[in-house]
């Protein structure tokens, strides 16, 4: 399964979690079933620059 979320580069964990949580959402049946993240890929061109600290 593969599951697309747009984010900003450096926020991985955020970007993951917003993902399975949508998932979770759209299928309340498998709601507690385990997930596990094989991979996260970023995207080369960014949808906005991430804003400074």
């Amino acid at each position: 399964m593969v599951l697309r979320e747009e984010g900003l580069r450096g926020d991985m964990a955020r970007t993951t979690d917003r993902a399975i949580e949508r998932w979770r959402e759209s299928h309340p049946e498998r709601r507690d079933d385990l997930l596990l993240v094989h991979e996260t890929r970023i995207a080369k061109r960014q949808p906005r620059p991430m804003p400074p600290d």
